[in-house]
């Protein structure tokens, strides 16, 4: 019977009794990744700060016109589709 051998001397096989380590479980995770990602989250939230303070909010009155002028585009635009719908509609029924 001939012996499986690895092709890399220095490499052994895929064994259970060893299987390969999945990510950092079982290893010692280094506090400085930790402080990193926090730094990270810190200057992420700082910088919408920022950004959210040069948004030019609309006052009151400007909120309340657009939104009826949203509001009535929307009916119009409902009432033109179910009527385009029901006359289209009606014209394929006296085809068929």
């Amino acid at each position: 019977m001939a012996e499986h051998r690895s092709p890399k001397p220095g490499v052994a096989g895929s064994i259970p009794a060893s299987p390969a380590p999945f990510g950092n479980f079982g290893q010692n995770v280094d506090r400085k990744g930790f402080s990193n990602m926090f730094k990270k989250i810190q200057n992420f939230i700082e910088g919408v700060i920022f950004e959210m303070k040069k948004v030019s909010w609309p006052t009151w009155d400007e909120l309340r016109g657009s939104t009826i002028v949203v509001l009535v585009l929307s009916v119009i635009l409902s009432l033109f589709l179910f009527l385009t719908d029901l006359i289209l509609t009606n014209i394929v029924n006296l085809i068929l």
